[in-house]
C-alpha cells in the first residue's frame, strides 16, 4: 500500500511543477492567458467601441492645414500668422534606395501574453549584440505582469537603459522607414493589429529588417506571428497610421549624426505640426475617418492646443473607436482635462 500512496504523492507534488514549467513556454503561455480572457470577457462583456460624447458633439468645422508659423483660432477655425518660425531642419536628400534589402543578426522571440513591446524590443537589440531576453526587459518595461501597454516612451528608456541610443518620432513616412532599413538600421513601428474577429482590435509593435520594391512590402520579426513576414506597404501604412504613424529607432551611441542626415533632426514642434497636417488632410478626404480625427487630436495635444484637440476627439468618437483604444493613446485623457472637460 505504500507505494501507490508514494507514487500519488509524487504526482501530486509534480503535476504544478510541471504546470508551471510549461507556462514558462511563450506558445502555452499565450494560450492560457487568451483563455483566462476569454472566460473574463464571456462573464463581464466590453462594448465594441469607446462610448461617444455624453452630449452630441457640436458639428465642427474642419480644421484648415496649417503649417509652421501660423496657428489655429479656436474661436473662429480661421488660420492667424504667428512670429515667424526658424525653418525646420530636414534630412539631407538620400542616394537612391536599393529596391531590396534584407537585414539580419537577429534573435527572434515570440512574446508571451501581452508581451510584444518587451519581446519585440529585445529583439531588436539583439541585433546590436546585447543578451536581453523579453523576461528581463518586461521586468522593468511592466513589472505589473496585468499592465496591457509598453508606451514608446518606456520603450526609449529602456534603449538608453543599455548602453543605446534612440529617438522616437510620429508622422513618418514608408520612405523613412525604408531609407533607415537600407542604411542598416532595423526600425520598431506602433500600429494596430486585428488578432481576429471575436478578439477585435489591440495594438502592436512590429519590428522592420527588410524591404522588397519588386514585391511592396516589408520584412518583418513579428513577435505574435513569426520572423521574417512579409507586410504590403499598403497594409502597413492601413495599420500604422492608426498610431500616427509613430516609429522608435534604436541606435548605437555617436551615430547620431548619421541618423539626422537620414529622417532629420528631433525636432519636437515642427513632427507635430507636420503630422497635424498629414492628419488634417486625411479627414478632410473623409470626415468620418475615425483614425484621422484621433491623430488630429493627439498631435494638437502634443502642441498644448487642448481645446481643439478635446473637439477633434469628440470627432472620432462619433466616427466610433476601438474600445481598446485608450490602453495605448492617452492624449484624449490630457486634453479633456486641460480643456476641463472633467
Amino acid at each position: 500500500m505504500k507505494k501507490p500512496l508514494l507514487l500519488s504523492g509524487l504526482v501530486m507534488v509534480s503535476l504544478p511543477v510541471i504546470g508551471w514549467a510549461l507556462y514558462q513556454h511563450p506558445s502555452v503561455n499565450y494560450r492560457v492567458e487568451v483563455l483566462r480572457a476569454e472566460l473574463r470577457d464571456t462573464f463581464f462583456p466590453v462594448p465594441e467601441t469607446l462610448p461617444t460624447p455624453i452630449a452630441v458633439a457640436p458639428t465642427l468645422p474642419l480644421l484648415p492645414i496649417i503649417s509652421p508659423g501660423q496657428q489655429l483660432d479656436p474661436t473662429t477655425t480661421s488660420v492667424q500668422p504667428t512670429e515667424a518660425a526658424s525653418p525646420t531642419p530636414v534630412a539631407s536628400p538620400a542616394p537612391n534606395l536599393p529596391a531590396q534589402i534584407v537585414l539580419t543578426g537577429f534573435e527572434h522571440q515570440y512574446q508571451k501574453f501581452n508581451n510584444c513591446g518587451p519581446a519585440t524590443l529585445t529583439t531588436a537589440l539583439s541585433y546590436y549584440g546585447r543578451p536581453e531576453r523579453q523576461d528581463e526587459a518586461a521586468a522593468v518595461l511592466k513589472p505589473d505582469g496585468n499592465d496591457r501597454n509598453v508606451s514608446p516612451n518606456e520603450m526609449s528608456a529602456y534603449i538608453h537603459q543599455v548602453g543605446l541610443e534612440a529617438t522616437v518620432r510620429v508622422g513618418g513616412a514608408l520612405d523613412d522607414l525604408k531609407r533607415l532599413i537600407a542604411n542598416g538600421y532595423p526600425v520598431i513601428v506602433e500600429k494596430g493589429f486585428d488578432v481576429s474577429a471575436d478578439q477585435g482590435w489591440m495594438g502592436h509593435y512590429l519590428l522592420l529588417t527588410g524591404y522588397d520594391d519588386a514585391q511592396g512590402l516589408f520584412i518583418a520579426q513579428d513577435s505574435f506571428l513569426g520572423p521574417d513576414q512579409r507586410v504590403p506597404y499598403d497594409r502597413l501604412d492601413y495599420y500604422w497610421r492608426q498610431f500616427n504613424r509613430l516609429y522608435i529607432l534604436p541606435y548605437p551611441v555617436n551615430n547620431e549624426a548619421e541618423i539626422n542626415s537620414l529622417i532629420g533632426p528631433e525636432d519636437f514642434t515642427a513632427m507635430y505640426v507636420a503630422a497635424l497636417a498629414t492628419a488634417q488632410t486625411e479627414a478632410a478626404a473623409d470626415p468620418n475617418d475615425a483614425n484621422a480625427w484621433f491623430n488630429v487630436g493627439t498631435n494638437l495635444a502634443a502642441l498644448e492646443r487642448y481645446t481643439e484637440a478635446a473637439a477633434a476627439y469628440d470627432q472620432a468618437r462619433v466616427a466610433r473607436l476601438p474600445w481598446r483604444m485608450l490602453w495605448y493613446q492617452f492624449g484624449p485623457y490630457q486634453a479633456y482635462y486641460y480643456a476641463g472637460r472633467y
